[in-house]
């Protein structure tokens, strides 16, 4: 982030550039109307990256549906534990779904 190795530089422009591809290629396989939220340490730790358009350049860089992926609001969730919480929370939904099913 310091930009004090041009290596270290065009690595990180690389992976942002991927990131930013990879999730509009998700945002596709599943029509995320709504918006991508984007959540994480690593995205939180390159906030600075991602602001400067390499990700959303590789997002919208879809063909005939740029377009579409332009209009899908993107987000960095800036709380590092986020997706722990989520994950947390669905496992013990599905824990106690199978102890309601089990108690039947």
């Amino acid at each position: 982030m310091a930009k004090t190795c041009p290596i270290c530089v065009e690595t990180l422009d690389l992976w942002t550039a991927i990131y930013g591809a990879e999730a509009g290629n998700l945002a596709l396989k599943v029509l995320a109307l709504g918006g991508v939220y984007v959540a994480g340490g690593i995205a939180v730790k390159i906030i600075e990256k991602i602001k400067d358009g390499t990700f959303f350049r590789a997002f919208r860089d879809k063909w005939h549906f740029e377009h579409l992926l332009e209009n899908i609001p993107v987000s960095v969730v800036l709380n590092e534990g986020a997706p722990l919480m989520g994950a947390a929370y669905e496992a013990l939904a599905a824990m106690q779904k199978q102890e309601a099913w089990n108690a039947r």
